[in-house]
């Protein structure tokens, strides 16, 4: 009988937003030519794009809620997790904000020319708001859905433009990509294009999962090296990814926290699947460490690396990123399950 060992310290994990292993602090004024060209992207979208809803539409968020009154034209996303979902959408926002304001430190592969173009913008100072950096772009929608969001930061923005805050989430895991794209596709008036790409990409994970038999029942645990000390190992199996492995198929361990990685054999594992990020020699350092060499999930060769792009995808867990994370992940799967 497999035994579930709770050998974890239970840990929260709280940010403002979807990050990998940036720690840029750079900012950007208002006047710059940044904000002028994001401001002059205020153009309707495509037909095939158009709002469907009638407005005004209410948007139900932890802050309250939110009345659309009419189609948006200048959207604002606080955060790249709403940006992804807005660029599925068709719709180019006026502004995203990032943690860097360079285009390269954050466009990803899976993301399109239109997305790449648009420069991120640093909205906070020091975890504070910059509202009148925000302001400068006119919004009239602020979307801050996957992005915690205090009650007087509401408040602040919503004098701004109407704002959609953080949605309600399982016991603080990561919100589920559904439920992101679901309540932005409302806020934009496009809620039949949200549940079209919702579907779409739930029969893409169907397909994977009916393509690989070998993946059903697995027990699976995905682990973050987490950079700090040799001796400390996130798990997200209850954070980022928790619905991802599941979906394939897989049994998710359910473990959540810190502790030796040598107690990994106490769960009974047939798969371990390692969230490096982006920084350089993390597979070294985990590929050196005995304790991990020394667990039988590693001795037979049943893991999967994710690292870079492919490690920041998953990460994102949005409607755009997870089709770009099934096409690299699911080869390494194949491999380190047959």
């Amino acid at each position: 009988m497999r035994r579930v060992v709770a050998f974890f310290t239970a840990v929260v994990l709280l940010g403002v937003g979807c990050a990998g292993d940036s720690e840029s602090t750079t900012t950007s004024s208002p006047n710059s030519s940044t904000s002028t060209d994001a401001a002059e992207t205020a153009d309707p979208p495509p037909p095939e794009f158009a709002p469907t809803d009638a407005f005004p539409v209410t948007v139900e968020h932890i802050n309250g809620s939110t009345v659309v009154p009419a189609a948006p034209r200048r959207v604002l996303t606080l955060g790249l997790d709403d940006r992804d979902v807005v660029f599925a959408l068709g719709i180019t926002p006026v502004a995203v904000g990032g943690v860097a304001s360079s285009t390269a430190e954050l466009t990803y592969a899976w993301m399109d020319d239109a997305a790449k173009a648009i420069e991120p913008v640093v909205f906070y100072d020091d975890l504070a708001l910059n509202y009148e950096r925000i302001a400068a772009f006119e919004p009239d929608l602020i979307l801050g859905v996957a992005n915690f969001m205090s009650e007087p930061q509401f408040v602040e923005l919503s004098k701004i433009a109407p704002t959609v805050g953080q949605i309600e989430s399982p016991d603080l895991r990561g919100r589920p990509w559904q439920q992101v794209t679901r309540v932005v596709a409302k806020a934009v008036g496009q809620s039949a294009r949200g549940e079209t790409l919702i579907s779409d990409l739930e029969a893409r994970f169907a397909q994977v999962r009916s393509e690989n038999p070998s993946f059903a029942g697995r027990r699976v645990i995905v682990v973050t090296h987490s950079g700090a000390t040799e001796d400390v190992f996130y798990t997200d199996s209850q954070s980022a990814g928790v619905e991802f492995v599941p979906a394939l198929g897989f049994e998710l361990a359910p473990v959540f926290g810190r502790g030796d990685p040598a107690e990994l054999d106490d769960l009974d594992l047939d798969l371990l699947i390692w969230n490096l990020g982006t920084k350089d020699g993390r597979r070294a350092e985990v590929e050196a460490d005995p304790r991990i060499q020394a667990l039988a999930v590693t001795k037979a060769n049943n893991v999967v690396y994710m690292e870079d792009e492919l490690a920041v995808a998953y990460t994102f867990q949005s409607v755009l990123s997870l089709p770009f994370v099934l096409d690299k992940l699911t080869p390494l799967l194949q491999t380190a399950t047959t």
